[in-house]
C-alpha cells in the first residue's frame, strides 16, 4: 500500500491556528456577502435602466406619429413645461443613449461581481473544509 498524498494526511493544529482559520471563515464570508449585496443591486439598477429606456422609446414611438405643430409637455421633476416635438424627441434619444450606456457599464460590473462571488464562494468553501479537517 501506498501513502497517502501529503495533502490529505490529517494534522494536528494549534486553537490558534483554528481560531486564525475560522476568522479568516467569517471575513470570506462577510466579503462574500459584500459582494452579493453589490450585484443586487446592480441588477436592481439595470432593470431599472431598462424600464427607463423601454418607456422612452415607446413614448418616443407614439411622439413620431404626431404632427410636428402638436402641442407636448416635458416633464422636469414635478413641472412640465411646453416644448415642440422634436425638442421631446431629442431629449428622449438622449435619455435612452445615457441609460444604454450605463447598462452597458452595468452589464460590465455584473459580471465582474459574478466572478468576484464565485471566486469568493470558493475560497469560503476551502477554509470551511479546512476547518472542518483539522477539528
Amino acid at each position: 500500500l501506498r501513502a497517502p498524498p501529503p495533502a490529505f494526511l490529517p494534522v494536528a493544529m494549534s486553537s490558534n491556528e483554528q481560531q486564525e482559520l475560522a476568522t479568516q471563515l467569517y471575513t470570506a464570508q462577510q466579503r462574500l456577502q459584500k459582494q452579493q449585496q453589490q450585484r443586487q443591486m446592480v441588477a436592481a439598477r439595470s432593470s431599472s435602466l431598462q424600464k427607463s429606456v423601454s418607456r422612452a422609446q415607446l413614448t418616443m414611438k407614439e411622439l413620431e406619429t404626431l404632427d410636428e405643430n402638436t402641442r407636448c409637455y416635458k416633464q422636469i421633476g414635478r413641472a412640465f413645461l411646453l416644448s415642440t416635438r422634436s425638442g421631446v424627441i431629442s431629449s428622449l434619444k438622449d435619455s435612452t443613449q445615457q441609460s444604454e450606456k450605463q447598462l452597458k457599464t452595468m452589464a460590465e460590473t455584473a459580471k465582474m461581481l459574478e466572478k468576484q462571488v464565485v471566486d469568493s464562494e470558493k475560497e469560503a468553501e476551502a477554509l470551511y473544509q479546512q476547518l472542518q479537517r483539522s477539528s
